[in-house]
């Protein structure tokens, strides 16, 4: 979805005010407030811009590094003396963090859009100026906080206008068009109502009813804070008492040389490591902000985000995989003895194919039937397919078998 060009406008204006708001207190503070610098503070629209769109449509981050860099560079220049060029730079900063937060975590109006609370902002920016006695830039701050109320005011009722029309765009005859009229008659009124009051404020004496609340204020506190604490007498030793205070250390001896030399090399070791680990720390926050800023972009108002290229699958080999690792003492259990004394039995006339099955094994190896031969196969199915393992008992009858000749 497209971003609203009426709301992007109210963006612009809403940071462009918040910061200049917060600019002009400090020049003030500083005593370096005159029309000048304040005239100066109008190009902060220009870097306001373009961070805004290079943090939007840019994909690598330096492209941003290089805008950042060259706005810094310019202001700083900009300014008269290092007072003002500090303050210049400060709104600079504050719009390249600002953006760059709302790049990295992904919420792109987070802080782009006018907002009630921020009234707050200038309402105490004036109050403070009032304390200090700066009577012009009280005024000053008096209408910015009329044109920031206004801008609030306008620019809540454009996204619940256009968020009610998007939520009722498909009923039957929607009346859009009166809605937008109606809504504008009632943004005049209230425009015209904010100009007035902003006009007939100072007349009415609204400082000095700020002032009578701030005395009240300090009044309540001081009534709160204040009351009268005897001090008390600090305790006297009686010369008596003296004799049984204990006797004072004698100076600690110096340590051994020893222990110092392992004392400074543990101490280099601790302050190498710790600036290792600063260090690795930074770069590795470096390289995590350079992922994160190259993996968003925005395109027709949508946030493209790149997906980490997967590594190489695991593929399934065809070989068969030996589950069960034979151990040393495999061989010496009743059932690998019995195994093995059937193998014996069966190669003593050469090597049988191993597709035979026992019994064909058995004739190959020239076997006859019989008790003795019977009982043989019995336990060597018994160890090569019983789910019962086999005893040292049947592992001593085996090697009697297999000593039997069965022609």
């Amino acid at each position: 979805m497209k971003e609203d060009r009426v709301l992007k406008i109210y963006g612009f204006l809403h940071l462009w005010l918040f910061t200049v708001g917060i600019l002009l207190v400090l020049l003030d503070v500083g005593g370096l407030l005159d029309r000048e610098s304040a005239g100066k503070l109008l190009f902060l629209f220009l870097p306001l811009l373009v961070f805004r769109e290079v943090s939007v449509r840019g994909k690598k981050i330096w492209s941003y590094l290089g805008v950042a860099v060259l706005f810094g560079c310019a202001f700083w220049f900009l300014g008269r003396n290092r007072g003002e060029s500090m303050c210049l730079l400060l709104g600079i900063c504050f719009f390249i963090f600002l953006f760059f937060y709302e790049r990295v975590s992904g919420n792109r109006e987070g802080f782009f859009r006018p907002s009630y609370g921020c009234i707050a902002a200038f309402v105490l920016e004036y109050v403070f100026c009032l304390v200090c006695g700066s009577e012009k830039v009280s005024g000053i701050f008096l209408i910015l906080t009329g044109c920031y109320w206004l801008l609030a005011l306008w620019g809540k009722n454009r996204e619940r206008f256009l968020k009610y029309c998007e939520d009722y765009e498909n009923l039957y005859r929607f009346p859009r068009q009166r809605i937008a009229y109606g809504n504008r008659l009632m943004l005049i009124f209230l425009t015209g109502l904010t100009v007035g009051c902003m006009f007939f404020l100072p007349f009415l004496g609204i400082d000095r009813c700020v002032w009578a609340v701030l005395n009240l204020l300090r009044r309540i506190l001081a009534m709160l804070l204040s009351g009268s604490r005897e001090a008390e007498a600090p305790e006297r030793l009686f010369p008596e008492d003296m004799g049984f205070q204990p006797m004072m250390l004698e100076p600690a001896q110096k340590a051994s040389p020893l222990l110092e030399a392992i004392w400074k090399i543990l101490e280099r070791i601790c302050t190498v490591a710790v600036a290792a680990a600063a260090i690795a720390g930074c770069c590795a926050f470096l390289y995590w902000i350079y992922k994160k800023y190259n993996n968003q972009t925005a395109e027709n108002g949508d946030i493209l985000e790149k997906l980490d290229k997967s590594g190489k699958e695991k593929r399934e080999s065809l070989k068969l995989q030996n589950r069960f690792r034979r151990s040393f003492f495999s061989g010496w259990s009743p059932n690998s003895r019995i195994r093995k004394y059937y193998r014996q039995k069966i190669c003593r006339n050469g090597k049988p194919a191993e597709t035979n099955t026992p019994w064909e094994m058995e004739e190959q190896a020239g076997m006859t039937a019989g008790k003795d031969r019977e009982e043989f196969h019995k336990l060597y199915e018994q160890a090569r397919y019983g789910n019962v393992p086999c005893t040292q008992e049947d592992a001593r009858r085996m090697k009697g078998l297999e000593r039997v000749d069965f022609l």
